[in-house]
């Protein structure tokens, strides 16, 4: 079973649906698709955190090497 943190991502080997974890209540996840274990990709998103709202964005496609994020005219944590 794959250790879980935010960001990680599976994709099911059938179907190749890809769910991302954004809040993981444990560290350990199961997560299956078509009846089937999903398979855990090898990168983990990027997740940015608002301290003032607690809006949190992900990077789910390309690079966050630019990426500054800001939210209610602050920048964004880091958070995975």
């Amino acid at each position: 079973m794959e250790r879980v943190t935010m960001g990680r991502v599976f994709k099911c080997p059938v179907c190749g649906a890809e769910v991302m974890v954004v809040g993981a209540a444990s560290e350990e996840l199961d997560p299956h698709c078509c009846n089937t274990p999903m398979l855990p990709k090898p990168r983990v998103h990027e997740v940015y955190h608002c301290t003032h709202c607690g809006a949190e964005v992900a990077v789910v496609s390309g690079s966050a090497e630019h990426l500054d994020p800001y939210c209610c005219n602050d920048r964004m944590r880091r958070i995975a």
